[in-house]
């Protein structure tokens, strides 16, 4: 309340706020002190500042009206048009005798000082801050601080102590505001803080009110803030709160996106503001690096890229020039691009400011005469482009990628570097047009070309914003960092860990609620038992052939739906599963079997299937939607979504990343997930839904939750990755691949040339060179696999698989050293571009066993455990990974040779059996060789009367098969199980089953 004495912690963040905003050496003063809760302005600021700026406006508005009405209609059309858009293009006041005016309220900051009045206009802005504002003209309801403008109230500071009271209490207090008060209609972001942390809301309404952590993160990678302070909070007025920064705020963040305000959270702000400042820095240098952010799932990553795009399209150095030519986001998701189309169109913008090119020919316009300052595309675009472009090399270009993982790191972003960095006045294609065809001089320039965008290339900055970090991505656009003992630390320019946004509750854990399940089953021959097969290609084929068993699919998918039952009331009802597999076939299964199950429930839940490619069902080739039916111009991504009835959706290798849908609870994995995987196909289920306290849950056919975190650790807080630099591991895995002699150096750099202007002049000429020398390279692998083993098949193989991956590390680790180093070797680069086409001709992988597995084996005893569910993860947000090139031959692998009987066993022995199975045969081996059975199926003619005299004297010395049951320490939970009926559920199928065989009479 004014006049009560303010606690030690508000008193501090007030007066050095006011310290802030009472700088000389800008203009600014500091304190307002005549609040008007009428019109929530103040008049004594907002007066001063029109007079000063426009005094003949200012003068003829109140002469004509009065000062009431003018801060009547300067605040209703705040109310209406919004603040910022009033801040930025300014209001208009209607006098009843006069003409429409228009008035300033605020003077931008220019991008340059090419205009020197445009920057004294905006020095006579008066940034201010006020205490204990009485919004409502009372007492009791007071604002700690407001921070404005001249004259206009832009943010609102409830502060508490962080002791005896907290943020929570100051959020409260927001809540509890009249926020259809003036002064709250035209704040645009109110703040509930204390000493330790800070959230924030762009959107007043009530009880209903959502807040964000405005909290920088911890050290560890954690929320909150780090305590190197006695006021950890002390950014808000030192780093945001001051003139410069609250310039930025205004003019390139917050905006209204059509539903609300959108108002950067602190990690959005800093990374852009860091970004902007450094290359600033840089290109004072005339340098230009690449920056990797590590932005977690949560992050608001979209908005993060198009802020940092806005900032950049209109950066000017110290000279007045415009820092880069053209600006381009990459991104490869269509949801993505319609988010960043939407958040770039709705910042204030030039004509043609942003463009997003359709296809590769105005990928290749757009660049060539830089017609917009943002320009949108995908990375599958630039191979197209190459050929098109010139005098890239002259101009400036920043690169933001979406999602830049390790597939960006290869052909594509070379690509995307050649076609910027090229030097020729005239395309290529320009001049074959005038020149005609010189296949020398095309290969030539195309060559130069490659070898110029390799390493850092001098007028591109590439920006690579990623929720998965992998050492790949860090090797090429993280910041190389030398250490002590030789290695190389790779780190990240900015980041917000996925530890930060699950603390943040941004994103869910998608492992807190993780239940294993166990397939046990029986492998049998029924034929072929004593084959020869190679052992390691027959278990693989086993684990196939069990992993697409009808009758094993059919059990997943009961279990899966039960599983589900229990969770599809949450939400009101929208919950929905995907069922994650590993092959199409499966998928189809999964549909068929899920078909059946929900009909004979009468259930009116829908199952939606999606694969790439066709499927064969019935000698049919059969596509997504030859199974879906969905109606023509619909997506499956619309129908799962919008419709209820639709909870299921069974997926191969689709939609397992970048597909956004809260509703989604629960997974069901039945394929074998590691690594950037796992984390990417988890985390499908980590977004929130607002208004519900959603849980997720995931049952498992195949991994464990201790593998899962092992696969999460590294991005869960951030790993930190080293690797052993080596200059000649290069040189050595070229000189491995030529020391195989599969084709000469000439016809390597003829072939390569080849497929160098391929591109641009495909002709049948040089395809048939190519060939040749291919089919050579092909033969010769052959000849060395026989060589190797003249007459064994499977040794042959393994032979040629270490020649394959021989020539698959140097292609590999060429695209790695590329991206990092400038190569310049016209050798290396031919058998770069060679061998990346030889590896697309050669077929690896093991060599499937002679005989067909389904066709020999069938598969008995099924049966599915639970095997408990697992809560609150442990991580390790301390891991390090130190990687090398491994630079060495690879030598074949044993091969091992069994019956398949042998290899059956094996398998057998491997999968095991659940409790009740072991149980199921312990019993059924005790009671056939027990003479008091052996005597009643002597005795009786009729099943039910045998099933009777057993179960009656099941407990009886002569007959005491209980006690073979409870003898066993492990089965004491089996049957402690209250829906577990012995006599039911275990002693009724074995005496079926000793009936069967005695009398070779079915049971049914």
């Amino acid at each position: 309340m004014p006049g009560n004495e303010l606690s030690f912690e508000t008193k501090k963040v007030y007066e050095e706020l006011k310290k802030a905003y009472e700088r000389p050496d800008l203009g600014f003063n500091g304190e307002g002190t005549d609040f008007s809760p009428e019109f929530g302005l103040d008049i004594t600021l907002l007066v001063d500042f029109l007079k000063a700026t426009q005094p003949d406006d200012y003068k003829a508005i109140i002469e004509e009206s009065s000062l009431d009405f003018m801060l009547r209609e300067i605040s209703k059309e705040l109310d209406e048009n919004g603040t910022i858009k009033c801040l930025l293009d300014g209001l208009y006041v209607k006098t009843p005798q006069g003409p429409k005016r228009k008035l300033y309220i605020y003077y931008t900051k220019p991008n340059n000082n090419i205009n020197p009045g445009e920057f004294e206009l905006y020095k006579k802005n008066k940034f201010f801050v006020t205490r204990q504002i009485p919004y409502k003209n009372n007492e009791t309801d007071t604002i700690d601080l407001g921070i404005g403008v001249n004259g206009i109230f832009l943010f609102a500071v409830e502060l508490k102590n962080g002791t005896s009271q907290t943020y929570r209490d100051a959020m409260t207090q927001l809540k509890g505001r009249d926020y259809n008060a003036p002064f709250f209609k035209h704040i645009l972001c109110s703040f509930a803080m204390d000493r330790f942390d800070i959230y924030m809301s762009a959107d007043l309404c009530g009880e209903y009110t959502k807040f964000l952590p405005f909290n920088r993160g911890t050290e560890d990678g954690g929320a909150g803030n780090p305590r190197d302070s006695l006021y950890p909070t002390d950014y808000f007025y030192k780093d945001i709160m001051t003139p410069e920064n609250i310039t930025y705020l205004v003019q390139y963040f917050i905006f209204n996106d059509g539903e609300k305000m959108i108002f950067p959270r602190y990690h959005q702000y800093k990374c852009t503001n860091k970004i902007i400042t450094d290359v600033l820095l840089q290109i004072k240098n005339d340098e230009l690096p690449n920056y990797l952010i590590y932005a977690s799932t949560g992050s608001g990553k979209s908005n993060m890229i198009s802020w940092t795009a806005y900032r950049l399209a209109y950066l000017h150095d110290e000279n007045n020039l415009p820092v880069f030519d053209m600006v381009i986001i990459v991104s490869n998701r269509l949801s993505i691009s319609r988010h960043l189309n939407g958040t770039v169109s709705s910042m204030p913008h030039e004509e043609n400011f942003f463009s997003l090119p359709k296809t590769s020919s105005k990928l290749v316009k757009a660049i060539n005469n830089c017609e917009s300052r943002i320009v949108l595309t995908n990375l599958q675009k630039f191979p197209f482009v190459v050929q098109g472009v010139h005098s890239t090399a002259s101009k400036r270009f920043a690169v933001l990628i979406d999602e830049g993982h390790d597939s960006t790191t290869g052909i594509y972003v070379d690509n995307a570097k050649a076609s910027l960095s090229s030097g020729d006045t005239q395309s290529i294609k320009e001049i074959i047009g005038e020149e005609g065809f010189d296949f020398d001089k095309i290969a030539n320039m195309i060559k130069e070309r490659k070898q110029s965008a390799e390493g850092d290339i001098h007028n591109v900055t590439f920006m690579a914003f990623t929720g998965t970090p992998k050492p790949e991505t860090k090797m090429t656009f993280g910041i190389p960092v030398p250490q002590p003992d030789g290695k190389i630390l790779y780190e990240c320019f900015y980041k917000y860990t996925m530890k930060q946004a699950i603390e943040e509750q941004f994103v869910l854990d998608p492992l807190e609620n993780y239940t294993e399940y166990k397939v046990y089953c029986t492998a049998k021959c029924i034929s072929e038992n004593d084959a020869i097969v190679q052992a390691a290609a027959a278990t693989r084929a086993l684990k196939v052939a069990e992993m697409l068993n009808p009758d094993i699919i059919y059990a997943k998918a009961g279990v899966a739906l039960d599983f589900f039952e229990s969770k599809a009331g949450e939400l009101k009802g929208n919950s929905k599963m995907m069922i994650v597999c590993s092959r199409r076939e499966q998928v189809y299964l999964y549909y068929k079997f899920l078909s059946v199950i929900l009909d004979a429930a009468q259930r009116d839940w829908k199952v939606l299937v999606a694969y790439s490619g066709s499927l064969k069902i019935d000698g049919v080739d059969r596509y997504e939607n030859d199974i879906n039916q969905l109606p023509e111009g619909k997506t499956i991504e619309e129908v799962f979504r919008k419709n209820k009835n639709y909870k299921i959706l069974v997926v191969a290798d689709k939609f397992t990343t970048g597909f956004d849908e809260p509703f989604l609870t629960t997974m069901v994995i039945d394929d074998t997930l590691s690594g950037v995987r796992a984390v990417q196909t988890l985390s499908r289920l980590n977004r929130p839904v607002e208004g519900f306290n959603k849980k997720t849950a995931v049952l498992d056919f195949v991994n464990t939750r201790d593998e899962m975190v092992e696969a999460f650790n590294p991005y869960y807080a951030d790993a930190k990755y080293y690797r052993i630099q080596s200059d000649d591991d290069l040189d050595k895995l070229a000189q491995i691949v030529k020391d195989l002699k599969l084709v000469s150096d000439e016809d390597v750099e003829l072939a390569a040339k080849c497929l160098l202007v391929a591109k641009v002049s495909p002709s049948d000429e040089e395809w048939a060179k190519v060939s040749n020398i291919v089919k050579d390279a092909m033969d010769k692998i052959d000849q060395m696999a026989i060589d190797y083993a003249h007459d064994d098949e499977f040794k042959q193989a393994e032979q040629r698989k270490a020649i394959i991956w021989m020539i698959r590390r140097f292609v590999r680790f060429y695209n790695l050293q590329s991206q990092v180093r400038s190569i310049q070797n016209d050798q290396y680069l031919y058998m770069h571009v060679f061998y990346s086409y030889l590896l697309l001709c050669l077929k690896g992988g093991y060599i499937p066993p002679s005989i067909d597995i389904s066709k020999v084996v069938k598969f008995i005893n099924i049966s599915i455990e639970n095997k408990g569910t697992y809560e609150n993860p442990v991580y390790d947000d301390e891991i390090e990974i130190i990687g090398s090139a491994g630079a060495r031959r690879k030598k074949p692998s044993e091969i091992v040779l069994k019956t398949l009987e042998e290899v059956v066993a094996e398998f057998n022995a491997s999968m095991g059996l659940s409790a009740e199975n072991l149980l199921f045969y312990e019993v059924k081996e005790f009671l056939e060789g027990n003479d008091y059975v052996q005597k009643a199926l002597l005795q009786f003619d009729d099943f039910d009367d045998f099933k009777k005299k057993i179960t009656d004297n099941a407990t009886k010395a002569f007959c005491n098969v209980y006690n073979v049951i409870v003898k066993n320490e492990g089965y004491k939970t089996l049957i402690a199980n209250p829906n577990f009926n012995w006599r039911n559920d275990l002693l009724y199928p074995v005496l079926v089953i000793i009936w069967h065989t005695n009398k070779n009479d079915e049971i049914l």
